[in-house]
């Protein structure tokens, strides 16, 4: 099991890299805003792996533990919101741009998945927490949050 101390550290860079978006945003850093967003998300995502003993040491093995939280229970739209991050990760060492409007949106999407109580709330717990029963519903999206979703998927296709 790995120390508590580095999933600590791992919530703590989580928000961080948060907390620095919005001074990289306004400076016109895009692609560092892209990449924030993505640490953010990625450190979150370390963090719910390593409390759970599951290894977290590339992209790939980030979305296996996306895909694992959701199989023991945690709620489905993580995976969605996990894609999303992604897309901003992928845009950055594939110069796709994104407006500053859809990174600002985005920001909001980031955060609640790194905050989300049923992010780190997975097995018994979860249950417990929904009343005996996993939550695997979809997310209720916005109109802007549908738009930021959307191209964020395009620009992966690209």
């Amino acid at each position: 099991m790995v120390a508590p101390r580095h999933q600590d550290y791992c919530r703590e860079r989580s928000q961080h890299f948060l907390d620095l978006f919005d001074d990289e945003l306004e400076r016109g850093e895009l692609e560092v805003s892209c990449e924030l967003l993505w640490g953010s998300a990625a450190h979150a995502i370390k963090s719910a792996a390593q409390q759970r003993g599951w290894r977290h040491g590339s992209h790939t093995l980030l979305g296996a533990a996306i895909d694992r939280l959701v199989e023991n229970g945690a709620p489905a739209h993580l995976t969605g919101q996990y894609e999303i991050a992604s897309a901003f990760h992928v845009g950055f060492y594939e110069d796709r741009q994104f407006s500053p409007e859809q990174l600002r949106l985005a920001k909001g999407l980031i955060a609640e998945f790194i905050q989300s109580g049923k992010f780190a709330l997975t097995g018994p717990a979860l249950r417990r927490h929904n009343g005996g029963r996993p939550q695997n519903r979809a997310p209720n999206l916005t109109a802007r949050r549908r738009a930021v979703y959307t191209a964020a998927r395009m620009n992966r296709r690209r």
